[in-house]
């Protein structure tokens, strides 16, 4: 074979490779007329930025998944991630539907093995129905439904996505609402006696366990969340200007884990007192929450603030002969003091 011809070989087996080379590379890079296009990938970043600091804080995710269903609520396609994948996808996770389409896209994120909730769904999810969620309980003595469980963080997200790319990547954001409260209990004597937390019994009575696909909570068989701790130290007590003074005294604290909050709720904070069960107070919970939303987000409608805001702290305050005196509302630095209380 001469050289020339040598030459020409070569060149034909250089020009092969760099063909095969091209009609492999990505869709997100250079297009050639000359070839088909790919096909495009879709894929949701999650977000999670509807708190009080507006900050994304999307870490706090540890799984997700995530469903799209057509315009009957049929199921197209699923995606789920574990919190290592998340990671590594920088928490996007990919959806194979149709282009150009809307699809009502749905997530929880939090359901971990050892989450406390848990969807209802017993099979593999087929329609939008399956995606209702509730909070795990157990019984009591009486057969009453109770939470003492320190719930973690559990996430929703429910929008309609259109996806129109025709080849590379497009990609969405995920805005996520947080479904998981505390709130702590704090029991004080007006003249600042000493007081003990194993004296009394602390309750929330609501019936939020279940959350619909929409988010929305199904309301159903109440049950009574206990505290996931108990214990008494010295606290600060309001100023009266919207502070905290320096001034501490003896105080009983119970903190509990609550699910999604709403503005119809009828929840009530109640303190029984341990001796002999005797109910020393009992009162509406959304009254005395949002109380602290005009001082701290008036702008804001009900739902929104008791979306973003997930700490609540609030003082009860009994006289020296265990009469309940006053209420006072402590978040993130407001303190609104309740005098008037409705038996």
């Amino acid at each position: 074979m001469s050289l020339s011809t040598i030459k020409a070989v070569s060149t034909l087996k250089a020009a092969a490779a760099a063909a095969v080379v091209l009609s492999m590379a990505s869709c997100d890079s250079i297009i050639y007329e000359d070839l088909p296009l790919c096909s495009p990938t879709y894929k949701v970043r999650l977000k999670y930025d509807r708190n009080m600091r507006y900050a994304d804080e999307v870490q706090k995710v540890q799984a997700a998944e995530v469903y799209a269903f057509d315009a009957d609520g049929a199921l197209i396609t699923s995606s789920s991630a574990s919190l290592s994948d998340l990671k590594a996808n920088n928490w996007t996770l990919p959806l194979d539907l149709p282009q150009g389409k809307p699809h009502r896209v749905i997530a929880w994120a939090g359901l971990t093995d050892d989450a406390p909730f848990t969807l209802d769904a017993t099979r593999a999810v087929n329609t939008v129905d399956d995606l209702t969620c509730r909070l795990n309980t157990t019984l009591d003595a009486d057969g009453n439904p109770i939470s003492k469980s320190r719930l973690t963080d559990l996430f929703h997200a429910d929008q309609t996505m259109t996806f129109s790319a025709e080849d590379g990547t497009e990609e969405q954001s995920l805005s996520l609402t947080k479904n998981n409260n505390d709130l702590r209990i704090i029991l004080r004597k007006s003249n600042g006696a000493s007081i003990s937390h194993a004296d009394y019994d602390f309750f929330v009575e609501e019936d939020n366990a279940v959350m619909g696909p929409d988010n929305k909570v199904v309301r159903g068989e109440k049950l009574w969340y206990h505290p996931v701790d108990r214990d008494g130290f010295e606290t600060a007590i309001p100023d009266g200007h919207g502070g905290l003074t320096s001034i501490k005294v003896p105080a009983a604290v119970a903190d509990m884990h609550l699910a999604r909050l709403t503005p119809d709720s009828k929840g009530r904070v109640i303190v029984k007192r341990t001796s002999d069960g005797a109910e020393l107070i009992s009162y509406d919970l959304m009254p005395l929450i949002l109380a602290a939303k005009e001082f701290e987000a008036p702008s804001m409608d009900d739902q929104e603030y008791l979306d973003r805001e997930d700490n609540f702290t609030i003082h009860l305050v009994l006289d020296e002969d265990e009469i309940w005196l006053s209420t006072e509302i402590y978040v993130n630095g407001w303190v609104i003091v309740l005098q008037s209380i409705e038996w």
